[in-house]
């Protein structure tokens, strides 16, 4: 989504109040643990000298994995700190995605869990052990011995 300039641009230092929601591709998260799926950007800008100065709160809903067992959380983050967007010669418009998604990537929390007990996956066949909490496995003879079976 594009931020349409021109307003700011006409009265260089007056701020105006923002409200917009953007809401990013799903190609752009491909091959990640993590997708966000709205932000919602509100606050004051204001453009001074080929510069757009927007003091916003970024509130975005995100998915990811939880890292024990994989299964999908939803997590919410905020982002509070104010960012600058270059305004190009004859451009009526800037794209605040590509900074937004900078900022909640440097702040998302990357070792979420489902829940703080979460018992996580088998380590030998992979099944969830919170779906499964008597699941064992049985060791068979032509498993690959680790270092660990050497310490018990």
């Amino acid at each position: 989504m594009s931020l349409q300039i021109r307003s700011y641009a006409d009265a260089p230092g007056r701020r105006f109040p923002v409200d917009f929601h953007l809401v990013p591709p799903a190609a752009a998260f491909e091959g990640s643990d993590w997708v966000v799926n709205d932000i919602h950007v509100h606050g004051e800008a204001f453009a001074q000298l080929a510069v757009l100065y927007l003091e916003v709160k970024m509130d975005a809903s995100m998915t990811q994995q939880c890292r024990r067992c994989l299964t999908p959380v939803a997590v919410a983050v905020t982002v509070d700190e104010p960012f600058e967007l270059p305004i190009l010669p004859d451009s009526d418009e800037v794209d605040p995605l590509p900074t937004a998604l900078q900022m909640i990537e440097t702040v998302h929390d990357p070792h979420v869990v489902c829940q703080a007990d979460c018992r996580g996956l088998c380590p030998r066949c992979g099944a969830n052990l919170n779906e499964t909490p008597d699941h064992t496995c049985e060791k068979t003879d032509d498993e690959r011995q680790t270092l660990r079976d050497f310490l018990t």
